[in-house]
């Protein structure tokens, strides 16, 4: 740059001034020069920048494209695949029209057959004439001696008969003595009760009698067969031949897969033999089902060996099920199957109605029928059987082990999944509800022993596929069953004692209600562990609380844990002081174990504690530290860590008979909970960050994936978050460590991982070939549905004023921290202030915490059930991962139109807000 001339250059007489220009001059051209070199750094920077914003740019669009292309490569397959079923199904229908047209053709022929034969009997019916006068004298000699030997059996049956009911009487008298001496609660009849015949169900009464009148129709048609064999000679010698290899082939079904191929293949072989060999004579088909049908002949040989292979596996059940029941699984697979098979149906029909008849016969109470065990006539209706002869009743054990096989038999045939296969099913599930609630509908007055033991073998080893039948629904009826039946029972009744022991059973064995809650407690959180911990011990069993970071440090929250069973003793001891009931049925049959999680992210609020300052307000309330710190301490080196714990229960630390401190992270205590239960047994609810369940899933990502299922509470998919326009709190508390359990949910998990760089230190999963095919189910809480629960002042006041009047420390407790809670959302929010006893805060842990276990639908404790909120694999990788719609904050992701399509296609309508205050009633 230029440099002017000084105007004092040519002064003689001024050089000082000539040397103060120069000097400013030389100062500007400097600072002119530093300017001119910031310009360009802040240049470079700004195209810099830019080209990473631009390269962003790209990545989040070709990872919405991929997503998009997947999901339409999905959708193309879906459609490609109704196609081929609906093609499949034009191939059925045109099969079934073939076969339909060579029966009519069959029957043509058949007819033509009868004809011939006609002619033929007419020629020979002369024949006949003339022998049958030879006969008939020699009839008439053959029962002038019978008459004589009659008359003198006749005599000896009288004989017999009045001796049987003499003992009958005996009998009768005797148990109606015993009935007498039974504790009154047993035999009270209240004023107005209604007579036996009177609570009978007039609709299962009248289906039972059609069922029997079947039986009796059957036992005629065994009657006529014999006679029909008498004179042919083929089908004499093949009728015995024939139900003896049906007979022994039932024998042979055995437990395994693939090990009855050669008994089932030779009980088709047979029966097909039947159909084709013995087409004549027939029999009338509206006689042996139960629902009226129009005039049908079936060839009448081959129903009368269905009858036999009916009769056989009655007897399977019976002679084997009643010691192993898992023996009739098999047994009842190849029954169904029989009676399922198109070539076995009479023009569509299934003759399931046979084996239904005979086990209405053998075991009446399936269908709703009941009578008293102290009266013969009760004891038929409740399937006794007598000895042989008709004499004495069977022993009641003898008579436990018929009832058991049979309820076990009947649970193989009733539920049996048809939906993979082209046959329709002839028996469908909904028989077993109806056998189940039939019992449970028993008036008390009527309720058995014979009940008791035949809804334990219904129940025994089939509640799991009950449950894949009916869902919630069968989760209902099982606590019915196995909890508030049993309670109808006397004290004495050995068989309610049993049923009631499936309770454990199903508990442990298919893990319905158990789960690890996940938590950095503040206020929801608080009330969410409150809730869990006052479940019924049949609803909800908490096996582990894993403490976390959150709203304050991990060291505040585990403060608050403490504290709160600390209010939890007592609120027990004032209950049960004040003659009250103590509650908290879930924590006294079954105490948590506590552990301490990460104090960080892997890569606010309320109040100082989290609590609204509650541990000042209320300090006689809260645990002194120096009495609880030490129980989360590691165990000395060298030390086990059950001798640790076993110091700890007998130290003089507070409330220990409420919960079990562990020495041991967060992450491993879930890990270890994991790996000692079955497969799909325990969920976790996460009401925090991720954090925790993201390190156990990284140190053992195969144990992590036995979890039956994760709900989060957390993301916030098409309603602005609550930190960020697009951020929810726990999720943007760690972002990684949510993209990392995310990402569990993919077919491949490390094809979603964000790019973390540095973020975390945490190792990489393992490849989707690795993992196997076992995936991570997800069920979602967002805002989208938390938000729309909340618990107004007005209701808390309702609840807790009274309660506080009468001295109930839990009562004060939760009005301390709630009140600070409203106070900080007026104080925040601004428009509360004017809302008054109106203010209310939204309850997000809790919603997520009643979550239902079984389903994907969420259970609110609201006056209904909420809508379905579930989360999908195929969702996931429509949308990449959560991480990239609420815990990440670049502008550029189009998150508006991945929300909505998710929110069309995987989300149901959300209903109406509505109040949370039914929290307390449970608590």
């Amino acid at each position: 740059m230029a440099v002017s001339e000084s105007p004092w250059k040519a002064a003689r007489d001024s050089p000082s001034r000539q040397l103060i220009w120069e000097l400013s001059r030389l100062a500007i051209t400097a600072q002119e020069d530093l300017y001119e070199r910031l310009d360009r750094d802040s240049q470079e920077r700004e195209a810099a920048h830019k080209a990473a914003l631009a390269e962003a740019i790209a990545k989040h669009e070709k990872v919405r494209k991929d997503a998009e292309a997947e999901r339409d490569r999905l959708e193309k397959q879906m459609q490609q695949e109704r196609a081929r079923r609906a093609a499949e199904a034009r191939q059925e229908e045109e099969r079934q029209r073939r076969v339909a047209l060579e029966r009519e053709k069959a029957e043509k022929r058949r007819a033509a057959e009868q004809a011939e034969a006609a002619a033929r009997a007419e020629r020979v019916a002369t024949e006949e004439r003339n022998a049958e006068l030879a006969r008939q004298k020699a009839e008439k000699d053959r029962q002038t001696a019978e008459a004589v030997k009659r008359k003198k059996a006749q005599q000896e049956a009288e004989a017999k008969k009045k001796a049987d009911d003499e003992r009958r009487v005996k009998e009768d008298a005797a148990a109606a003595a015993a009935r007498k001496a039974q504790p009154k609660t047993s035999t009270f009849k209240q004023p107005g009760m209604a007579t036996q015949s009177q609570i009978r169900n007039p609709q299962r009464e009248a289906e039972h009698q059609r069922y029997l009148e079947i039986h009796k129709n059957l036992k005629e048609l065994r009657k006529f067969m014999v006679q029909q064999a008498k004179p042919d000679s083929k089908l004499k010698s093949r009728m015995g031949d024939m139900r003896r290899d049906i007979k022994k082939s039932v024998g042979q079904i055995i437990e395994g897969k693939g090990k009855n191929t050669k008994p089932q293949n030779k009980i088709m072989d047979t029966l097909r033999e039947a159909i084709v060999s013995f087409p004549q004579p027939t029999v009338n088909l509206a006689t042996l089902t139960a629902r009226p049908i129009q005039d049908i002949q079936a060839p009448a040989f081959f129903v009368y060996l269905l009858n036999q292979f009916a009769k056989a596996i009655v007897s399977q059940f019976i002679d084997e099920a009643a010691v192993f029941s898992k023996v009739a699984d098999p047994v009842g697979t190849i029954a169904i199957s029989m009676f399922a098979r198109d070539e076995f149906r009479i023009k569509g029909i299934s003759l399931m109605d046979i084996l239904i008849a005979k086990y209405h016969v053998v075991c009446p109470p399936l269908f709703g029928i009941h009578g008293s065990e102290s009266t013969g006539e009760g004891r038929t209706r409740l399937g006794w059987r007598r000895e042989e002869g008709g004499g004495p009743w069977v022993s009641e054990q003898s008579h436990q082990d018929r009832m058991t096989g049979l309820g076990a038999g009947y649970a193989a045939l009733s539920l049996r999944n048809f939906e993979n296969s082209r046959m329709s099913n002839p028996y469908p599930p909904y028989h077993f509800w109806r056998a189940l609630t039939g019992i449970l509908n028993v008036p008390a007055g009527q309720v058995t022993e014979t009940h008791f033991i035949l809804l334990r073998a219904l129940l025994m080893n089939s509640e799991t596929r009950f449950l894949e039948f009916f869902g919630d629904s069968a989760k209902m009826l099982l606590r019915v069953a196995v909890v508030e039946y049993p309670k109808r029972a006397d004290k004495t009744s050995v068989a309610a004692k049993v049923l009631s022991t499936l309770e454990d059973a199903m508990k442990r064995d298919k893990k319905l209600y158990l789960v690890i809650i996940d938590t950095d407690p503040g206020t929801d959180d608080v009330l969410a562990l409150l809730y869990a911990l006052s479940c019924s011990p049949d609803d909800l069993e908490v096996l582990l609380i894993s403490v976390t970071f959150g709203n304050v440090d991990v060291q505040n929250c585990l403060r608050n844990v403490v504290s709160m069973f600390h209010v939890i003793e007592e609120e027990m001891q004032w209950r049960k002081d004040s003659h009250r009931p103590e509650g908290f049925d879930a924590l006294r049959k079954s105490k948590p174990i506590v552990a301490v999680g990460a104090n960080e992210p892997l890569g606010g609020e309320h109040g100082a504690d989290g609590l609204g300052g509650v541990h000042t307000s209320h300090p006689h309330h809260s645990s002194p530290s120096e009495t609880w710190k030490h129980l989360f301490d590691s165990p000395p080196a060298g030390t086990l860590l059950s001798s640790t714990a076993a110091s700890v229960e007998t130290s003089t630390s507070p409330n220990l008979h409420l919960f079990t401190p562990s020495s041991s992270p967060s992450h491993l205590e879930i890990l270890r909970i994991l790996e000692s239960e079955p497969p799909d047994s325990i969920t976790l609810i996460a009401i925090g960050p991720l954090t925790n369940l993201a390190i156990a899933a990284a140190h053992a990502p195969a144990t992590f994936l036995r979890a039956k299922q994760v709900v989060v509470m957390g993301g916030a998919v098409d309603r602005p978050g609550n930190m960020t326009p697009v951020g929810e709190f726990n999720t943007i508390a760690d972002a990684v460590a949510a993209a990392r359990v995310y990402s569990l949910t993919s077919p491949d998990p490390e094809s979603t991982m964000p790019p973390f760089g540095s973020a975390t230190s945490l190792p990489d999963y393992p490849t989707a070939a690795e993992l196997g095919d076992r995936r991570l189910r997800v069920v979602k809480m967002s805002l989208d549905v938390t938000r729309r629960h909340y618990l107004r002042r007005d209701e808390v006041k309702a609840k807790l004023n009274p309660l506080m009047e009468k001295g109930s420390p839990l009562a004060e407790w939760t009005n301390a921290f709630l009140a600070a809670t409203f106070t900080k959302v007026e104080t925040l929010h601004r428009g509360h202030e004017a809302e008054g006893d109106a203010t209310h805060v939204e309850l997000h842990d809790p919603s997520s915490t009643c979550t239902n276990q079984h389903s994907d639908r969420i259970i609110m404790m609201g006056p209904s059930t909420a809508d379905r909120w579930f989360i999908s694999d195929y969702a996931y990788r429509a949308i990449h991962c959560d991480y990239a719609v609420t815990g990440c904050t670049t502008q550029e992701i189009k998150q508006g139109t991945l929300a909505h399509d998710f929110q069309t296609r995987y989300c149901s309508c959300f209903p109406p807000p509505r109040s949370f205050s039914r929290v307390f009633d449970l608590i």
